[in-house]
């Protein structure tokens, strides 16, 4: 059981975390994931950047037996990817 001592630590006020009220998701294929590797729309929006995010989701889907090694490290820079099924 927790002593006393944590329960009060937990209790205390903490200082405010920064003003970050928006989740970005960026629903395209890897590729396109800021930088992206051809012309297209940024994603995450100039403004809406990883630092002031609370999170920054990749939302993907398409139809490959193997992952590039370059969409794998953008993968990675989410984080989270979102998928329509286990078999994406």
């Amino acid at each position: 059981a927790p002593s006393r001592e944590a329960l009060d630590a937990a209790m205390r006020p903490r200082p405010p975390l920064p003003a970050r009220d928006f989740v970005v998701v960026c629903h395209s294929e890897p590729g396109a994931w800021d930088p992206p590797r051809y012309h297209t729309t940024r994603c995450p929006p100039e403004g809406y950047g990883r630092a002031g995010a609370l999170a920054v989701i990749g939302r993907t889907m398409f139809e490959t037996d193997r992952l590039e090694d370059e969409h794998v490290r953008r993968c990675n820079r989410m984080r989270e990817v979102w998928l329509p099924t286990s078999w994406s």
